[in-house]
């Protein structure tokens, strides 16, 4: 589980500088981890602030900042550091103690710190935590055991004490984080076997190429020797002419050596070039001006070049532009004697790029620099692997976000609607009370049309945090979007203009009010943050667009006909061309983490193909972003929402009443009766069923709601069924996330309602309910 388990190293200076490579890049990753530390403690204790003891809060920030400047302080003094390899280990040992105290101060928050009454704070201490541990991963891959030591005495007091605390949440979240933490172990391992393979094959290929190298001066050596024996010869033969015979049999006998030496150094050079042409890294050398002089074949199979053709070159020609300004940094490093890896894109034949990690060092001859000398290695399924890593953390992000908001608005709306119950229910009750005509009536009907736009709310919210699947229907689409600006104006900064240019004559379309909320909103979200600096205007403008067979070229992914063209511009900076082809990709986004997490855009795209309509953006930098949807117009007639039938006609029969909120037990007692019926009323489940156990043929109806303390709506409904299978029954809730219309059905629900109630709608439920059951109800 550490590096215990690496491959062992058998030479002692390997080893050492394996070890001290090990330590400088976790030497060198000091200063981002202790940035890191002061940023999110600092954030941490702001959060923290209002809810948690303020001495307490000082103290552990004390120790935050002093355990920093102490590895900061570790990590200057060893920069200049020069010993042995149990000076090193020494070292080692400093380093781990102190990320161990700084994984103990972070463990600290859970003891000391924990927000016992918030489970929102406790959830961001472990979101603060879990980004710390998962930042490690990287900072520490060099030595295994620094993630293990921070990871653990972070992580692990407050996973413990949530299974201490004991309750499902709590429980649920506990698990996760042990989940979580295994998940960034097997990361950290698996990026530490990665950073030691590239320490060792980076220093095998050095040692390698400095063995071809004395080889070759070696047979070069010889060479030079066989010369000089040569000339020696040749020299004798013309002074001992009289010795010729003998000097023939030496020269003969020199001759044959020199053959066996040749045959020799050309099977070491077949052997060299055998090595350097089937090795799976790139060779490549270059000239102090930049022009590689050789590249080894393998070049060709890896990034579509031949030799010849990149040969004589420059190599900075074959590099990302974008990468280019860093790598000719650690070029010029390495021209100055040091070995330099480097990590960079390099544009392959085709015209693609490949990610590439690269070790030089400079080629000296005769004690001067001529050039530099490299291995190319592949490294774009890591990279690939890495960016996988990021867009699934980026996806876990994104569901937990979307997950949180669909508990508040849960729990928003369960509460908000039956305020808004209230509000309207006794709206409707004084309107009863008040002669015709009366100024108070107007108020009044203000007060109700409020409350009901106020429940349309909660309900877009609650349709939009579920990810609602939505029916398509024919509808208006000019008094759908003036519902929505409606809305949305409340949203846009008052500093920014909102000018609206809209037809005055209907034009529908199959849509659904919600779908069209959520694309204005994302894309007046997107104007306003552009323009929060600056000011400015939003231009939105409605109007039609015909699409000939002949131009329907000119407009992507359309075919020809009628569309409605809703055109939104704004006065922003505009969006950079390298981004425009990208804006629509789920989780791309420009913006920091706190103002957006990429799904603005493709969620509007997403939302206008399920249309069959199409996105068109335009955006030149410095002159403002126009976004251009269209929607395919129909000919169908807007859907009309039929009003309610009013019936007047008093009704009779005994209705059971229960909600655990007793001021909407009194208040639906009071309407019921209005009806004509008689209503027996309880604010506790168990009070209710024990009245209608001892009396079950007195009601004719039972009407509760669905979230109550002591019992559910639905366990009520099964006992009570259980004494009278033929009394029909109606569940009433603000919200419930266990029960929906379909699911009351299948267990034997008469009706499903949702809160707020209209009093007439509330009325026709209970005829139409007490009708099926062939009871007398209200006409």
């Amino acid at each position: 589980m550490n590096e215990q388990k690496e491959e062992p190293v058998d030479d002692p200076l390997k080893s050492e500088k394996l070890l001290v490579d090990k330590i400088r890049k976790l030497s060198e990753s000091t200063v981002l981890g202790s940035v890191a530390n002061l940023i999110n403690a600092t954030i941490l204790v702001v959060i923290l602030w209002p809810v948690g003891d303020k001495t307490r809060l000082l103290i552990w920030l004390s120790l935050i900042i002093a355990i920093s400047l102490l590895r900061l302080h570790l990590q200057k003094s060893y920069t200049n550091f020069e010993g042995s390899l149990a000076s090193l280990n020494r070292w080692k040992n400093y380093f781990l103690i102190t990320i161990a105290v700084s994984g103990g101060i972070w463990g600290i928050v859970s003891l000391f710190l924990f927000p016992t009454e918030s489970i929102a704070h406790q959830s961001f201490i472990a979101f603060v935590l879990g980004g710390m541990v998962a930042g490690s991963v990287g900072i520490f891959s060099s030595i295994l055991r620094a993630f293990l030591v921070f990871s653990i005495l972070a992580l692990l007091p407050l996973a413990i004490r949530f299974f201490l605390i004991g309750d499902p949440i709590h429980l649920s979240m506990g698990f996760m984080l042990l989940l979580f933490w295994l998940i960034m172990f097997l990361t950290a391992r698996r990026l530490n076997q990665n950073v030691l393979v590239t320490i060792q094959l980076k220093y095998e290929n050095i040692d390698l190429i400095s063995e071809l190298e004395t080889e070759v001066e070696i047979r070069k050596s010889a060479e030079a020797k066989l010369i000089a024996q040569k000339e020696e010869i040749e020299k004798l033969v013309n002074v001992r002419t009289f010795e010729l015979q003998e000097s023939n049999k030496k020269l003969t006998h020199e001759i044959e050596e020199r053959k066996l030496i040749t045959k020799e150094l050309k099977e070491s050079e077949e052997k060299y070039r055998d090595l350097v042409e089937n090795i799976n890294d790139i060779l490549f050398s270059v000239d102090l001006d930049g022009v590689l002089t050789y590249i080894s074949p393998v070049a060709e199979p890896l990034l579509g070049y031949t030799p010849s053709e990149v040969v004589g070159k420059m190599f900075s020609g074959f590099i990302c532009p974008e990468d280019l300004p860093s790598v000719l940094d650690r070029f010029k490093a390495a021209l100055s004697g040091t070995v330099e890896a480097a990590e960079y894109r390099i544009v392959l034949k085709s015209g693609e790029s490949k990610w590439m990690r690269s070790a030089s060092r400079a080629i000296s001859k005769g004690g001067k620099v001529v050039g530099m000398r490299g291995a190319l290695v592949d490294i774009s399924e890591r990279k690939r692997f890495e960016m996988e890593r990021t867009n699934l953390e980026a996806q876990l992000q994104q569901a937990r976000k979307m997950e949180s908001i669909g508990t508040l608005a849960g729990g928003v709306a369960h509460d908000f609607n039956n305020i808004l119950y209230m509000i309207i229910g006794n709206t409707e009750l004084a309107m009863e009370l008040l002669p015709n005509p009366n100024p108070a009536l107007e108020m009044l009907e203000d007060i109700k049309a409020a409350g009901l736009r106020a429940a349309g709310i909660v309900k877009q919210l609650l349709e939009f945090s579920r990810n609602t699947k939505h029916d398509l229907s024919p509808m208006d689409a000019v008094s759908v979007i003036k519902n929505s600006l409606s809305l949305l104006r409340s949203t846009i900064p008052s500093f920014i203009e909102l000018h609206q240019h809209l037809p005055e004559t209907e034009l529908t379309i199959l849509t659904n009010p919600i779908q069209i909320n959520q694309v204005l909103m994302n894309l007046f979200t997107n104007a306003a943050q552009a323009m929060e600096k600056t000011g400015g205007h939003i231009d939105i403008t409605v109007a039609t667009q015909s699409i000939s067979a002949d131009s329907a070229n000119d407009f992507v992914d359309l075919p020809a006909g009628d569309y409605l063209k809703i055109s939104i511009g704004d006065t922003g900076p505009g969006i950079e061309q390298n981004h425009l082809d990208r804006i629509f990709e789920p989780y791309y986004t420009t913006k920091s983490v706190e103002k957006g997490s990429g799904m603005g855009l493709a969620v509007v795209h997403g939302i206008v193909k399920t249309h069959g309509g199409a996105v068109i953006v335009d955006s030149q930098p410095g002159h403002g972003t126009k976004f251009t949807l269209y929607f395919p117009l129909v000919k169908s007639k807007p859907v009309i929402k039929e009003e309610t039938i009013k019936f007047t006609r008093k009704a009779s029969g005994t209705i059971l009443f229960v909600d655990d909120e007793e001021t909407i037990a009194n208040m639906t007692g009071r309407m019921l009766e209005r009806f004509g019926y008689e209503v027996v009323a309880f604010t506790n489940p168990l009070k209710a069923l024990e009245a209608f156990m001892l009396h079950p043929d007195d009601f004719d109806l039972v009407i509760t709601d669905m979230t109550m303390p002591q019992m559910t709506g639905v366990k009520l409904a099964e006992k009570v069924q259980k004494f009278r299978k033929d009394i029909p029954i109606i569940i009433s809730t603000g919200y419930s996330a266990l029960l929906d219309e379909h699911k009351a059905k299948e267990l034997g629900i008469a009706a499903f309602v949702m809160k707020p109630v209209e009093k007439s709608d509330l009325a026709e439920i209970i005829r139409q309910v007490m009708e099926k059951a062939k009871l007398p109800a209200a006409y």
